[in-house]
C-alpha cells in the first residue's frame, strides 16, 4: 500500500475560531515544501503569521505511480461538532473500488451526509 502527504492549513478568523483549509495532495515533502512557500509568502493567501500547516500521511489502495488522481469518500452528521463524528477513508486509485467501499461505509456507520472526492495529485485548491 502506497501513501500521499495531505496538506492543510489552519488560520484563526476575524471571530477568533480556527477555520481549517484542505490544500491538495503531493507524492513528496519537497512538493509540499514549495507550496507551503508559495501560499505563506508575503502577500500569500495565507501569508498571515497565525497559520500553521499540518501534514498527515494518507494510505492510497491501489498502486499511485503514474496515476493522476485519487478518489477519497467522507461521512459527517451535520448537527454534531464532535471532531470523532466525521469518517475519512483511505484514498483510491480505482473509482469503482471506492464507490463500493462507500457503500459499505453507509451501510456500517449511518451518517446524514456523504460525499466522495475526486483529488488531483500535486494540485493547490488555493
Amino acid at each position: 500500500m502506497d501513501f500521499l502527504l495531505s496538506l492543510n492549513i489552519s488560520c484563526i478568523t476575524s471571530e477568533n475560531y480556527w477555520v481549517e483549509y484542505p490544500i491538495g495532495l503531493y507524492t513528496s515533502a519537497k512538493e509540499i515544501d514549495m507550496v507551503i512557500k508559495r501560499l505563506t509568502s508575503d502577500g500569500g493567501k495565507f501569508s498571515d503569521s497565525h497559520c500553521k500547516t499540518k501534514i498527515e500521511k494518507i494510505k492510497v489502495v491501489g498502486e499511485c505511480k503514474n496515476v493522476e488522481c485519487v478518489y477519497r469518500f467522507y461521512g459527517q452528521n451535520i448537527d454534531s461538532s464532535a471532531a470523532g463524528d466525521v469518517i475519512e477513508s483511505p484514498c483510491f486509485v480505482d473509482k469503482l473500488v471506492a464507490i463500493e467501499e462507500l457503500v459499505k461505509a453507509k451501510k456500517e456507520t449511518p451518517r446524514q451526509k456523504w460525499h466522495l472526492e475526486t483529488h488531483i495529485i500535486g494540485k493547490s485548491n488555493w
